[in-house]
């Protein structure tokens, strides 16, 4: 018996878990989580038939039953913190230009607090805003950035609302 077996049957419980997911040839590296604590297993979240199968793998070849509890918290101990890279695309140079010739006619300013996404949207991109109007919104706030503006949470009439302001240089 190998002396990895010998400590996990020893260990048993979560510490049993922990010292599989972290050891055997196969769990290692295999299971991560993500920033919020998802537990992930080649990049895919675990259900209960990962966790089964990982159970009856564990029990297979170590002879430990651990609680859920003690499989989970084995897991999340043992995993690595899984980097989530959204590498956004910037939006079309086209498009950029469109919102930019919107702006030149609606400048902002802090006395013009109602550029908003959706006001933008509905103006450059109606087609696509009366379709998917968070997406249309999402595409407009990257050319919004993309030409160095920012947005600014304010409160107008007692309602929280985000608009946006060009970039305040020091």
């Amino acid at each position: 018996m190998s002396d990895l077996k010998k400590l996990i049957i020893a260990a048993g419980g979560a510490h049993g878990v922990y010292l599989a997911a972290k050891h055997d040839s196969q769990l290692k590296g295999k299971i991560t989580r993500t920033n919020k604590g998802t537990l992930r297993r080649d990049g895919k979240p675990i259900g209960d038939e990962d966790l089964a199968s990982i159970l009856v793998y564990l029990t297979g070849k170590y002879g430990i039953t651990p609680s859920r509890w003690e499989l989970v918290s084995g897991l999340v101990a043992a995993a690595s913190k899984q980097r989530m890279s959204y590498t956004k695309k910037p939006p079309p140079p086209d498009f950029v230009a469109k919102v930019k010739v919107w702006l030149n006619n609606n400048s902002p300013s802090a006395s013009n607090p109602n550029i908003t996404t959706e006001r933008i949207a509905a103006d450059v991109i109606p087609d696509t805003f009366s379709i998917n109007n968070r997406s249309a919104e999402m595409k407009v706030a990257g050319a919004l950035r993309v030409l160095g503006l920012r947005s600014k949470r304010m409160m107008i009439e007692g309602v929280r609302h985000y608009r946006w302001f060009p970039t305040e240089r020091a």
